[in-house]
């Protein structure tokens, strides 16, 4: 490996001493690459503390990788800590060439039969396609806090839709493990074609084109109207079908069920946009109110 590939190790030292000697077990191999994980789960429950476990720890141990690693490096960050943000901005003035973010959370699965936890029985690190929201919602972060070297995206990645989702909020790369994991290594020719096959379809000749459009229609909570005037759903009668998930998800009660199909009450909905989300027949819209 690494003549007909890139090769990025992964490595974490358990002490000063230890990441110097990881460094230079690097520097004799083939890889392209680094990534030192300085955010491990697991090793944060364990209370290693200068482990993965101690991110606070992660501009030193940057500033000793850019003197002693021989080749590119990311560091690894996790968001469980007082200010991931400020975390990152210190590792990138430390001499980060990328960044890997953000690392997995943890998590704990109970098994109610047994009343056991599950798997290996411990606190740690959980990973999924479940996490693409909290995975998406750190990395915009990041890339709106101007950090200027590369973001190197983990969490959540199931699809190829997920890894356009990334690189949309602005990633440079995108890093997966348990869609790998479980759907093999060949997922990722079919994300490779699915890819293709969507930006020939949008026009796109370079993922450059579209890396961080998302982020110029990203809003703060505050800015968010609440209240939109003159706005309800609609109902498309030729395909509702009545089945009734509309009625039943809607807190505003202005919806009923009648014999041509839902009726919405423009004066009671306030165009949340709940009944569109949960349609299963695509039969809603939200629309203005006509006069």
């Amino acid at each position: 490996m690494g003549d007909d590939g890139i090769v990025i190790a992964s490595i974490a030292g358990s002490s000063v001493e230890e990441w110097e000697d990881l460094f230079n077990l690097i520097n004799r191999s083939k890889a392209d690459m680094c990534e030192l994980k300085v955010s491990c789960p697991y090793a944060a429950e364990m209370e290693i503390k200068i482990r993965a476990g101690a991110v606070e720890l992660a501009p030193m141990i940057t500033e000793i990788a850019k003197k002693d690693l021989s080749i590119p490096f990311s560091v690894k960050l996790s968001v469980f800590n007082n200010d991931p943000v400020g975390i990152a901005k210190d590792v990138e003035k430390a001499g980060a060439d990328a960044i890997t973010f953000p690392a997995r959370t943890s998590g704990l699965m109970i098994d109610v039969e047994t009343g056991k936890p599950m798997a290996w029985s411990a606190i740690g690190g959980y990973g999924g396609p479940y996490q693409i929201g909290h995975g998406l919602a750190w990395a915009a972060r990041l890339i709106r806090a101007k950090i200027s070297i590369p973001i190197l995206a983990t969490c959540g990645i199931w699809s190829w839709e997920d890894i356009i989702s990334y690189i949309m909020v602005g990633a440079t790369a995108i890093e997966s493990a348990t869609a790998i994991a479980i759907r093999g290594y060949r997922i990722v020719n079919t994300w490779l074609r699915e890819i293709e096959s969507f930006m020939q379809r949008k026009g796109y000749d370079t993922l450059s084109e579209i890396r961080g459009i998302s982020l110029e229609a990203l809003l703060k909570p505050s800015e968010i109207q609440r209240a939109l005037e003159d706005v309800h759903s609609k109902v498309d009668k030729k395909k509702c079908t009545m089945c009734g998930v509309c009625l039943r998800t809607c807190f505003c009660d202005a919806i009923t069920l009648e014999r041509m199909g839902a009726i919405v009450d423009p004066e009671k909905c306030d165009g949340c946009g709940m009944c569109v989300e949960v349609c299963p027949y695509d039969a809603i819209r939200i629309v203005r109110t006509d006069f």
